[in-house]
């Protein structure tokens, strides 16, 4: 399904394509909408996704799909490690705030170990500044 925003006749018209399109930069940074996603047409298969190394081991998923709340750094190297906090209960909403990104965890993934290139959801400006 395609939608195509055809140019603004009216104010009106202008404030509702001006939110549909801070709505499609919403979606970007925040995933579990795919619905609203696919009416944007945007087809997450296609973004590029980001990687980092871990710093610390993990062990392996279960049936579904995680995302553990993480901070970043970098290594000796400069380059990106992902240290995934020790909690992940979702009631831990501070946690949250100091995340600065999400690792990623496919259904059934195998134990990971430091130095493994695992996908990450970076937020681009922090939870916190919401």
């Amino acid at each position: 399904m395609t939608i195509e925003l055809s140019p603004a006749r009216d104010r009106r018209r202008t404030a509702s394509r001006d939110a549909v399109l801070r709505l499609r930069n919403v979606t970007k940074e925040y995933p579990g909408t795919p619905p609203v996603e696919a009416l944007l047409g945007i087809d997450r298969a296609t973004e590029p996704q980001a990687t980092a190394r871990l710093a610390v081991p993990l062990a392996a998923n279960d049936r579904r799909q995680d995302y553990l709340r993480a901070q970043t750094r970098h290594d000796r190297d400069g380059k990106l490690e992902v240290v995934p906090f020790a909690h992940q209960d979702s009631s831990m909403l501070s946690l949250l705030a100091q995340a600065d990104c999400l690792v990623i965890r496919p259904p059934l993934a195998p134990a990971a170990q430091p130095g493994d290139l695992v996908p990450i959801l970076p937020f681009v400006t922090g939870l916190a500044s919401i």
